[in-house]
């Protein structure tokens, strides 16, 4: 089982995957994408793969989560200082008092522009 990160999954992760399976001589593999698949992909497949490369988009897992009963624990991971002035330049998160939630933040203008 191979998960694919970041996008699509192309035709070409495909053939790589599948290179993958015959250099390890498996019966079958499962290549999974939280994001899906391309038209290109699923043709490849299709036509060259079926039923040595199964592929399994977000939605299956949480299928199969769902129907053995597993509750999946969400957590989005948390964006570093870097990672926040890249998405919003000039605007920085500054926690509120003390006198409320730990959790709520306040947006405030940097000085930086």
């Amino acid at each position: 089982m191979k998960v694919h990160e970041g996008g699509l999954a192309s035709s070409k992760d495909v053939n790589v995957f599948a290179g993958i399976v015959d250099k390890y001589k498996a019966d079958r593999g499962i290549l999974a994408s939280p994001t899906g698949f391309t038209k290109g992909a699923r043709t490849v497949v299709a036509r060259n793969y079926r039923g040595r490369i199964i592929l399994w988009d977000g939605e299956k897992p949480a299928g199969l989560f769902s129907n053995y009963g597993v509750e999946v624990k969400v957590e989005l991971p948390e964006e570093s200082e870097e990672e926040k002035e890249e998405s919003w330049p000039g605007l920085s998160l500054t926690p509120r008092s003390s006198s409320t939630s730990p959790r709520r933040t306040s947006l405030k203008r940097s000085r930086r522009l």
